[in-house]
């Protein structure tokens, strides 16, 4: 590292020795029996870099309980020990803040407990992943009984979630060079769509709508003749979030404010 990173680098440790006890204080206050059970300052990473991440996690924590006027209560120790772990190697704003989501529910939590697994899940997951869940969550719950999206419509979804590298406006047909690398680059935001949910699919978070396929599937083949069908079988595939996946993302969402205002 060059002088200036290591000097930067120095100081931050050396705030964050300053503040230790009040940070750990509020961490014991927090999360009570839970944080002397596994030894939560030490690992892999120096004790400084995980007092950073913990203490970033624990102030978004704070911002969310304060914004929403409620009270934090102790989250069961195992799961509050793997998040906690699990969120330390994360530099991704958006998914530090999708950790903070998943603490504050497991911590905020009146009924039941966020599950264990959904700690393993996310940090499974990166952005793209999320991002295009939200996305799809998001539009699937505007309609009755969380219908199915089409490949359409899940394409739009990711061009609205930033995860398009493509321009939206294609360029003129004159303008070759640019059409060319327009299309390069949409290939390859359909490429990255495709594994994104291919992933989705091999976590069992989203699944094809295979009534839906298969009854499109059965009206072509009543319209054959010996088997043979005329033209190409064009199924529409579609895709839904599974009902583990609905969880997962309630769970990892902002938290909100009932309508009428109050936590």
């Amino acid at each position: 590292m060059d002088p200036t990173t290591v000097a930067v680098v120095a100081q931050i440790g050396q705030i964050i020795k300053e503040n230790k006890e009040p940070i750990v204080a509020f961490l014991k206050t927090a999360f009570g029996p839970a944080f002397k059970q596994g030894g939560l300052m030490l690992g892999d990473l120096t004790e400084e870099q995980r007092l950073i991440q913990r203490w970033d996690i624990v102030k978004r924590l704070k911002l969310r309980a304060d914004a929403m006027k409620v009270k934090i209560h102790e989250v069961p120790g195992t799961t509050l020990l793997q998040l906690l772990e699990a969120q330390d190697y994360e530099n991704d704003d958006f998914m530090r803040d999708t950790w903070a989501n998943l603490l504050y529910r497991a911590a905020t939590a009146e009924e039941e407990e966020v599950p264990r697994s959904f700690v393993a899940t996310l940090k499974d997951l990166g952005p793209r992943e999320v991002k295009l869940l939200n996305g799809m969550f998001s539009e699937q719950e505007k309609h009755p009984g969380f219908a199915p999206l089409s490949m359409e419509m899940i394409r739009h979804i990711a061009a609205s979630s930033g995860l398009n590298h493509a321009p939206s406006r294609v360029p003129d047909y004159d303008d070759e060079p640019a059409r060319a690398k327009y299309q390069a680059q949409a290939n390859r935001d359909e490429h990255f769509l495709g594994v994104t949910i291919g992933i989705l699919m091999s976590r069992q978070l989203i699944a094809e709508d295979l009534k839906e396929s298969l009854s499109k599937l059965a009206l072509q083949m009543s319209n054959s003749y010996g088997g043979q069908l005329y033209g190409h079988p064009m199924v529409e595939v579609r895709y839904a979030l599974t009902n583990v996946a609905r969880q997962f993302v309630s769970a990892c969402r902002p938290p909100q404010k009932p309508p009428d205002g109050n936590a």
